[in-house]
């Protein structure tokens, strides 16, 4: 969902180019004083104006200019637009645009022809760039030539999404609902939904490629949506969409978590009319907690004219721990828009010292700002990062390694330049104390797992150099190896046998994992590659065989990719993530490092893709707001803060497990029993993911353990507390597939 609106800023963006700047002088005149030549096309909401040198301009009703559209240009190809013509097009259906016939330069004459077409929708304005050339042009990075006036404040880009019911029944997700950038200024906003790559524009251009129709003939389209400033991203994707209703939810708090249950947790929600006319909208809500129980919920129906919006902050109870799952839903005339987030309570935990840590993140992005992001870390006992500055980092209590990469081929005809490139790598790791430097990334599958393809071009140009520079240079910095994909055993003896493994100071790999506990072993899926504790184990015995090297898990996943059999559901999630440190540590790893805290993408920060699974590893969703996995990763970590394991528990029963660990103030063990076995999914097409608060484990196994106080504090994957009374030194507990983490046994 779109964040909350952001505040105007105090003074205009000096950065901007001004429209008198870049423009022609006469491209700025007001409407009424338009050249005899121009065309002009004049709606309630706004007015769109040709002028004599095939500029375009959309202006308020009161003819102030808001942006100019002066062309396009191929960027990657030879062509662009100088100047044209407009004249007034001639569109069935009494629907009215402005035409603008191209003059096109830097191409061979007559090659290359471009026109655009502005259609005056009511609310909106269309465009259409058609464009004739040669099939063999490269037109994947054409632009728009675009020019936005001054007196705003900063652009934003705002990637919608769009909340959707599952087909078969499973989980919502979110779907792509286009990409807009707002600007506003203090009477106005205007959003342009420009489909390309948000982080290529300036001030007077913006990517817009164009699609190939058939051989010789390409067309790029986009939209602009003027509107109030109180206007969300939500409501012109809306419009944009042909649809009637829009709806959105946020808060003012950061990732939706707050501290305390003092007070019941705000939601601001906002319904918006898009249609044409008046609707009587019925919004209803729930909110419920893990174990489903509704909590909060309302309905409400409410007539509302032609774009007016309903805003309101319902209040949910909140937990003393715990997540709050919300939906908010809107109604009319059979339409349906609706949203999704959560709320949630963590309570302050002050971590220990933490120099034995493994617990890491892989991978963070700084929203909604780094301040906010740092504080998260704290709070959630990090004390490693797969990369970053620890000049930085040091103050907030966290480590941080450095992860560089490339590709395998990559100056392999220019060694010089790699030499350089490898050199600077080292260097900078000194200069900022990165003790780890982890180089390249899972070029082991390139060619396929066990085949070790790259395995000589990785010792030879890259690893052995870079021990050599460090050794040379005196450098400090560690070397740990290419991020393995899984263990495999193959490549890494090939890097015994090319004389790389004695470079190594540590082994780092990725234990990717599917529709298995993470407590999945080779004994439970023979020939499973994918699995946690399975591939950690092999990695063991690899390097037992090949010398002893400590073993860095430098990404661990728990994706919550909806509806998919191979991928966790966003219950089983919390679990693993459980689980996955506690055998971590039963295993003795130097380092987990969670991938990663926020679903998005290093490239599409804050997108929203529902068809791949990249878009869902967080443990945060889109909108910030917290998954069960954030609150399991808090809770595992506080439990095994300061702590060291002891052994493995045995039980009457073979399904039954317990891992022992102890702490400064006593001992804490996690249970768990797999009567329901350890796949997780079948694998289906037709799979639909349960939700959250649905129970999966069928079977639940009664164990009596000694307890020698009056009782003892399960928790749950979560952290949520219950207090099971003991008897004559012997409690009760019921077990399944989740893991439970005990406090007050008696170790024996």
């Amino acid at each position: 969902m779109a964040s909350a609106p952001v505040a105007p800023a105090s003074v205009p963006v000096a950065a901007r180019a001004t429209l008198r700047r870049v423009l022609p002088c006469f491209l700025v005149v007001q409407f009424a004083a338009m050249g005899a030549d121009g065309v002009a096309i004049q709606r309630q909401r706004y007015a769109l104006v040709g002028l004599p040198d095939g500029v375009v301009e959309l202006r308020t009703p009161n003819g102030r200019t808001l942006a100019a559209f002066q062309g396009y240009r191929f960027e990657w190809s030879p062509g662009r637009t100088d100047g044209g013509e407009c004249e007034l097009a001639d569109l069935p259906d009494g629907r009215e645009g402005i035409r603008v016939h191209y003059r096109v330069a830097e191409t061979p004459a007559g090659d290359v022809r471009i026109e655009s077409l502005f259609e005056a929708l009511p609310r909106s304005v269309h465009i259409t760039y058609r464009i004739e050339a040669p099939d063999d042009t490269n037109l994947a990075g054409a632009m728009i030539l675009r020019t936005i006036a001054e007196g705003g404040w900063p652009e934003q880009t705002l990637k919608m999404g769009r909340w959707l019911r599952h087909e078969r029944g499973g989980v919502s997700y979110e779907a792509p609902d286009g990409l807009l950038f707002r600007s506003a200024w203090p009477d106005v906003a205007l959003f342009s939904a420009v489909p390309g790559n948000a982080a290529w524009g300036s001030d007077w251009a913006r990517h817009c490629p164009p699609k190939r129709l058939e051989p010789g003939r390409f067309e790029a389209q986009l939209d602009l949506v003027p509107a109030a400033p109180e206007v969300r991203g939500t409501e012109a994707a809306a419009l944009l969409g042909g649809r009637s209703l829009a709806i959105d939810a946020w808060t003012d708090q950061p990732f939706h978590l707050w501290e305390s249950a003092d007070e019941p947790l705000p939601l601001t929600v906002e319904t918006a009319n898009v249609n044409e006319s008046p609707l009587d909208v019925r919004r209803s809500w729930w909110a419920r907690d893990l174990d489903g129980t509704i909590v909060a919920e309302g309905d409400e129906t409410r007539r509302l004219a032609d774009e007016e919006r309903w805003r309101e902050t319902l209040t949910v109870p909140a937990p003393e721990r715990g997540i709050v799952f919300v939906e908010v839903r809107a109604e009319a005339n059979g339409q349906e828009a609706f949203t999704r987030t959560t709320l949630a309570v963590l309570p302050p935990h002050e971590f220990g010292p933490g120099e034995e840590s493994i617990f890491g993140l892989a991978a963070t992005f700084p929203v909604p700002s780094q301040t906010d992001v740092d504080r998260l870390m704290q709070r959630m006992g990090v004390r490693w990062l797969r990369g970053g500055d620890p000049r930085r980092t040091e103050a907030l209590g966290i480590n941080a390694n450095w992860h560089a990469g490339s590709s395998p081929d990559a100056m392999e005809d220019r060694p010089a330049e790699r030499e350089e490139y490898l050199r600077k790598l080292i260097r900078e790791c000194d200069e900022r104390g990165n003790p780890y430097l982890e180089f390249a990334n899972e070029w082991n599958m390139i060619g396929g797992i066990g085949k070790a393809e790259q395995a000589e071009v990785y010792v030879r140009d890259w690893l052995l150099p870079l021990d050599r520079i460090r050794r040379e240079t005196g450098s400090k910095v560690k070397l740990l190896s290419l991020g393995l994909s899984g263990p495999d055993p193959a490549f890494l003896a090939r890097v015994k046998e090319l004389g790389g493994w004695d470079a190594l100071d540590g082994l780092a790999m990725h234990p990717g994992r599917g529709n298995y506990t993470a407590d999945c072993t080779e004994r439970e899926a023979p020939g499973e590659y994918w699995t946690f504790l399975g591939a950690v184990q092999q990695a063991r015995a690899a390097v037992a065989q090949l010398g002893e090297k400590p073993i860095w898990v430098t990404e661990a996943y728990a994706c919550t990719f909806p509806n998919s059999w191979w991928h966790d559901t966003l219950r089983h999630a919390a679990e693993n993530i459980v689980l996955t440190y506690a055998l971590a540590m039963e295993e003795g790893l130097c380092c987990v490092d969670w991938y990663q805290l926020v679903d998005a993408t290093w490239y599409d920060i804050g997108g929203v893709n529902h068809k791949d699974p990249e878009y869902h590893y967080g443990l945060l969703y889109r909108d910030g707001s917290v998954k069960p996995s954030l609150l399991a990763y808090c809770t595992i970590a506080e439990a095994l803060d300061e702590a060291r394991f002891v052994r493995r528990m045995t039980f009457d029963s073979p399904t039954t497990h317990g891992l022992w660990f102890r702490r400064p103030d006593g001992t804490v063990a996690i249970l768990w029993d797999r009567t329901d076995g350890y796949r997780l999914s079948e694998k289906s097409d037709e799979y639909a993911s349960p939700e959250p608060w649905i129970d999966p484990w069928p079977t639940k196994v009664a164990v009596t353990l000694p307890a020698p106080g009056g009782s003892v504090r399960v928790l749950d994957c979560i952290g949520r507390e219950t207090i099971v009374p003991s008897q004559d030194g012997q409690v009760t507990l019921t077990l399944d597939g989740a893991p439970r983490i005990v406090y007050g046994l008696r170790e024996e």
